[in-house]
């Protein structure tokens, strides 16, 4: 007799083992048709969600990107434009006019010896240049460099990168690059502005021409000057040229014109003495006598613009 229980068994495995099996896919989560459906949509929605946020991002950075363009581009126009000037100016601080702790001081080279002087005088130097020092009977000039060299006894200010002693509101600063040293500088917006005189008792009518004797680390581009104005702090209201006055104190600001004479020329010679007979003549208006000025107590003036 024939034996028919073996195909009985395998179908039976069989079947029980496919239940098995769809109940372990049903067990560790499995997505049905529905639910698969719903996860390509939110995949979908979130990539192209993702695509909207990077082109988004790239659009800002591309605006970022061309305004810096821009604004390089404007920066170079304005720092090259020959028609435009961009002015600050300087001056000569004087050690005397800070004030400190005793302890505080520090100490400097000075001619022979030494002497001791006021942090932020010593930063000033920095910042202008140079500082005016008193020794005795003797006024002596110490350089941002470090060193220090007695004044002359005709001049009452320093002397610049020239050699020859600066004269307030007519000599200035310039890049060596574009201008050499002894150039005359036209600036006719500048003409009849009255200035201090250099004698320091009055005033004078300016002659709209600067002479170029002096450089600055920071002076940069064929249209950047820095203009001396003597010991007078630029933010000071006898400061024509400052806030107060002509308001050269941003060398971003490019609004006046200028042009230049090489040295030289018989026309700059001209300049010169033209500029030189003004200042010998008599002040136009004179200054009526004055209290000292109260030192400052540990503050610095504010600079019109790092040299």
């Amino acid at each position: 007799m024939k034996n028919n229980s073996t195909p009985v068994k395998k179908k039976f495995t069989l079947t029980i083992f496919c239940t098995i099996l769809v109940a372990g896919f049903t067990i560790t989560g499995l997505p049905s048709t529905a639910e698969a459906k719903k996860s390509r949509s939110y995949s979908s929605y979130n990539s192209s969600k993702g695509k909207k946020g990077r082109n988004k991002t790239r659009s800002i950075a591309g605006k970022k990107k061309n305004s810096a363009r821009k604004s390089a581009s404007y920066k170079k126009q304005r720092e090259d434009n020959p028609s435009c000037m961009r002015a600050t100016n300087y001056f000569l601080p004087k050690a005397e006019d800070y004030s400190c702790n005793a302890n505080q001081k520090i100490s400097i080279p000075l001619g022979g010896g030494s002497t001791k002087i006021c942090p932020m005088a010593r930063k000033e130097s920095v910042m202008q240049g140079s500082i005016q020092v008193k020794s005795g009977d003797d006024t002596y000039l110490y350089r941002y460099t470090g060193k220090s060299e007695k004044i002359p006894s005709d001049c009452k200010t320093t002397t610049g990168a020239a050699g020859v002693c600066l004269i307030p509101y007519i000599h200035i600063a310039a890049d060596p690059r574009y201008y050499r040293m002894g150039d005359i500088v036209e600036v006719p917006s500048l003409k009849d502005v009255e200035v201090p005189h250099p004698s320091g008792s009055g005033t004078m009518k300016h002659p709209g021409y600067f002479i170029v004797a002096d450089t600055g680390g920071k002076i940069k581009g064929p249209n950047r000057f820095d203009f001396f104005i003597g010991t007078t702090t630029w933010s000071s209201r006898k400061n024509p040229f400052g806030p107060h006055g002509e308001k050269m104190t941003d060398a971003s600001a490019c609004n006046r014109s200028f042009s230049r004479v090489e040295r030289g020329s018989q026309l700059a010679q001209n300049i010169k003495d033209e500029i030189y007979a003004n200042i010998e003549e008599p002040p136009v208006r004179t200054y009526a006598a004055s209290p000292q000025p109260t030192p400052l107590a540990g503050l610095s003036p504010v600079d019109g613009g790092v040299r």
